[in-house]
């Protein structure tokens, strides 16, 4: 028996941690697709390495 069909057979004896946990997952595997498409459309940025600069300056501090 899968971990989710576990899940969800729990239903009745804790209704409220099933809840969370299935959204819990819903938004875990859900952001990606979210996240790409939000990229897609140009609303979200694209991601770079904004940190580098302070990682350069540390290495030829060091």
């Amino acid at each position: 028996m899968s971990v989710l069909c576990r899940l969800v057979g729990r239903r009745g004896d804790r209704p409220v941690f099933v809840a969370v946990a299935l959204f819990t997952l819903l938004v875990l595997f859900g952001y990606p697709a979210v996240d790409r498409y939000l990229r897609l459309a140009g609303i979200a940025p694209q991601f770079i390495f904004w940190d580098f600069g302070a990682y350069a300056t540390a290495v030829e501090r060091w």
